[in-house]
């Protein structure tokens, strides 16, 4: 009898529970959709298992177990058998909200503006909310790039290195360091620090990269900043904005421009572009006049630099069984100055040598990290860190500043690549709510029968979505990609509460029932049952979101921990508030969806009957 009874409802519940990861067949060919793919797969089969136990393995055991009446008791004394006494609390609750829901079926219109005015603030919360995507890194460690002044030759870089190394090894144990590694060149280079594993990690790894950057000595000219390697160390919290035209000295100075109208933003700091981030180069500049007037050429003139910079085989030399490359150029010491090559000397058409600063400029500049382009035209990306939480202020200030920017004739700008994702995961989201929505609706329809009971259940997801948007509010938290797939793992958990309920008074109407005392009973009786089954899911989550509220007992929150933490969030302030509304909403609202649903069968039979 109770498989019988429940049979459809737990059907129903795990059904729109499985539906919602549909929507990541769509998706999977987005990141987020990979993420999520082997998650969906892992739900959805327990989900199936749980409800083949459900329905086959739990009544054979409790036949076994429970102190079961036979077929001819009576059901009082049924129940009687079953159930144990109810605590003092459980009676007091009980006995109350079988009141409440009495005074609000009475003032039906009242409760509904109250429901209203409570979705209206989750909306408004939710439209406040900071949304990002995810790179946090999952790996304690964190990379720093040092710039250097042009002067440093190769010597001096090494010199600069082993102080900050040394610097780092007197606070190994303060700064929780397990290894240093670095890389350089007379230009610069990059500092590795691996700190100590998670599990015996104090604090996290942003206050520890602040301390150890103060360790750092103050030279001119010398620069520290973040490096980014997505995924891994630190939180990879950079933007970027490109300029797209003909001209690379166009660009350049546009993107000057660019970075001084992006300076007063206070969320972002260490604006470059990639122009900067290259390393010296010396450019050569051939005056053809006096080439012409020295009896050299211009193909002389870059064949005699080039043959002594250069490292390409001029012969091979073999030997039994492979051949070697000869390299023919300067020896090391002859090649570390610029002046050492304005003295080089190439000879003319009259076996005379002509020094080359004769007729050749060199300039020494920093050249661009890459030669990059979009579009068969040159691009030139301005990036920046920003320390805020979300992308979505940061974008609404960038276009703030560039909004009277005016650019010449063929040259455009872009936000990067980085609001590009958060845009395209943004609608793939929405999608995926809508779609989910939408089967959940053609789930209950088929097994109700019915087109307007789930309307009534569907509005328990605005309730959840409360509880997300106060809960996100008040934390300060982000909702990143993994917390939006959060949403529509809710969407199909919250209406399974409204499920059980409007199942039971859809059981007791049809046992004769009236619709009143059907509402107030099945509020009553599965009171307990919604409860447990809330609660329980909110215990088992609890684990995932613990470290972000006790730090102090779980270690730094941060790794894969703050990945996932928000997910749980999401799902246990949805549920939570999602419960408290059901309760205590939903049967005013069955009650006026019912009235309506009479109401529209009045005017389609009377229209029969006029049409007729």
């Amino acid at each position: 009898l109770g498989s019988k009874e429940v049979g459809v409802a737990i059907t129903a519940a795990t059904a729109t529970t499985i539906c919602v990861f549909i929507p990541l067949v769509f998706l999977s060919k987005s990141r987020m959709g990979v993420f999520m793919h082997d998650f969906g797969i892992s739900i959805c089969s327990a989900l199936v298992s749980s409800l083949f136990v459900a329905l086959t393995l739990i009544p054979l055991v409790a036949s076994r177990l429970l102190n079961c009446p036979r077929a001819s008791d009576s059901m009082g004394e049924h129940n009687k058998s079953i159930r144990k006494p109810e605590s003092s609390f459980v009676k007091k609750l009980t006995i109350h909200y079988t009141r409440f829901i009495e005074l609000t079926l009475r003032f039906r219109w009242l409760t509904v503006v109250a429901a209203i005015l409570v979705v209206a603030l989750a909306f408004y919360l939710y439209g406040k909310l900071e949304t990002e995507v995810v790179r946090r890194g999952i790996y304690r460690e964190s990379h720093l790039q040092v710039d250097v002044p042009r002067s440093y030759n190769i010597d001096d870089t090494k010199i600069l290195f082993e102080l900050l190394e040394g610097a780092l090894r007197e606070k190994k144990e303060k700064l929780e360091i397990e290894t240093v590694s670095s890389n350089f060149d007379r230009s610069g280079g990059s500092l590795a620090v691996y700190f100590v594993k998670q599990e015996v990690a104090k604090r996290p790894v942003s206050i520890l990269e602040k301390e150890m950057k103060s360790l750092f000595p103050v030279i001119p000219g010398v620069k520290y900043r973040k490096r980014f390697r997505h995924g891994r160390g630190g939180s990879g919290r950079e933007i970027s904005v490109e300029i797209k035209g003909r001209n690379i000295e166009t660009l350049t100075r546009l993107s000057d421009d660019i970075k001084d109208r992006l300076a007063p933003i206070t969320a972002l700091s260490d604006i470059q572009t990639n122009l900067e981030k290259g390393k010296d180069e010396i450019v050569v500049s051939i005056d053809r006049d006096k080439v012409k007037r020295y009896g050299l050429t211009s193909e002389r003139v870059a064949f005699g630099i080039a043959g002594s910079l250069g490292n390409r085989a001029v012969s091979k030399f073999k030997i039994e069984d492979k051949e070697i490359d000869i390299i023919l150029q300067l020896k090391e010491e002859d090649r570390q100055q610029l002046d050492q090559l304005k003295n080089l000397e190439s000879e003319n058409s009259e076996e005379k040598s002509v020094v080359l600063g004769r007729v050749v400029d060199f300039e020494q500049r920093r050249g661009p990290e890459a030669i990059e382009r979009k579009d068969r035209k040159p691009i030139v990306i301005i990036t920046a860190q920003y320390s805020s939480r979300g992308l979505k202020k940061i974008r609404d200030g960038i276009m703030e500043k560039m909004a009277g920017f005016n650019l010449p004739a063929g040259y455009e700008w872009n936000l990067g690549e980085e609001f590009r994702r958060f845009e395209r995961e943004e609608v793939e989201t929405r999608f995926g709510l809508i779609l989910a929505i939408i089967l959940i609706y053609l789930i209950m329809a088929s097994l109700f029968e019915s087109y307007i009971h789930p309307l009534a259940i569907l509005l328990t997801i605005p309730f959840a979505f409360t509880g997300v948007a106060v809960a996100f509010y008040i934390l300060g938290v982000a909702l990143d990609s993994v917390s939006r797939l959060g949403l529509l793992l809710l969407c199909g958990l919250v209406v399974n509460n409204a499920i059980v309920l409007v199942d039971y008074v859809n059981r007791l109407r049809r046992g004769g029932m009236g619709k009143h005392d059907a509402i107030v009973k099945g509020g009553k009786d599965r009171m307990k049952p919604i409860l447990m089954t809330s609660f329980t899911t909110i215990l088992g989550l609890l684990p995932m979101v613990l470290p972000l509220f006790l730090p102090f007992l779980f270690g730094p929150f941060e790794g894969r921990g703050s990945i996932w933490a928000p997910v749980g969030l999401v799902v246990i302030s949805g549920l939570i508030t999602s419960t408290i509304l059901t309760l205590v909403i939903m049967p005013t609202i069955y009650s006026l969806i019912d009235d309506f649903g009479m109401w529209m069968k009045k005017v389609f039979y009377f229209s029969d009957i006029m049409s007729t």
